[in-house]
């Protein structure tokens, strides 16, 4: 399968690292010294491959260079939600970097053809890897990357809170609005990963949808939102 992957330079994927937040204040020399010595790998992925599996355990830290990644949970009934959508920059394995025997309560998706860049968690509690002014910077970089995460999820929870679909909607969508800050926007999901997002079934979402617009309350097409109040 690996075969069928675009693969990418050592130049291209330090420039790429270089840009994520997980290398926020490295120095480039650091990056590509690292890149260089192979202490890094690369994991490619096509569109629908699983990349980790609920109950499975993930020995590195890996930064999504190319593609998205969906992060979902699977239910009994064989239902999903999905939990996150991770693009170019994206973070995977920060939730395994203490404990060797912990288990992913999700699972991970290629929605896309995908690259990551994998460092062995390891690395960054042995300042002997990476050197210690770069293992505390990234280290500082995750705590930055967890914090915004446990945001994401706390705005998440204030969106299933909600009494019924349509506040379900438009708390999303406000979100969406003030982080763009305009009132047309994109958002990130399809139409069946945001019905899996809200927790909702694809078909009542559309109806919905059809019902605010014809209350003038949002004009859609595919991704794109405009907020009319």
């Amino acid at each position: 399968m690996e075969s069928e992957v675009k693969k990418l330079s050592d130049a291209e994927i330090i420039k790429k690292l270089s840009e994520a937040k997980l290398f926020a204040g490295v120095p480039i020399d650091e990056i590509e010294d690292l890149v260089r010595s192979e202490r890094g790998h690369l994991s490619y992925y096509q569109k629908g491959e699983i990349l980790i599996h609920e109950g499975e355990t993930w020995n590195s830290i890996d930064v999504v260079l190319e593609g998205e990644v969906s992060v979902k949970r699977l239910f009994q009934d064989g239902s999903e939600s999905a939990v996150h959508l991770l693009r170019e920059n994206g973070v995977i394995g920060m939730e395994f970097l203490q404990k060797a025997d912990q288990k992913s309560q999700y699972y991970y998706v290629a929605e896309s053809d995908v690259t990551n860049y994998g460092i062995h968690k390891w690395f960054f509690t042995d300042y002997r890897q990476l050197g210690e002014k770069v293992s505390f910077q990234m280290l500082k970089n995750l705590i930055s990357i967890l914090s915004h995460e446990n945001l994401r999820q706390h705005r998440k929870l204030d969106i299933l809170s909600t009494r019924n679909l349509r506040e379900r909607i438009l708390v999303y969508l406000n979100y969406e609005q003030k982080k763009r800050k305009q009132m047309a926007f994109d958002i990130p999901f399809s139409r069946e990963a945001l019905a899996a997002f809200l927790c909702v079934n694809r078909s009542a979402l559309s109806r919905e949808l059809s019902r605010m617009e014809e209350d003038g309350l949002l004009k859609t097409k595919g991704k794109h939102f405009q907020l009319l109040q």
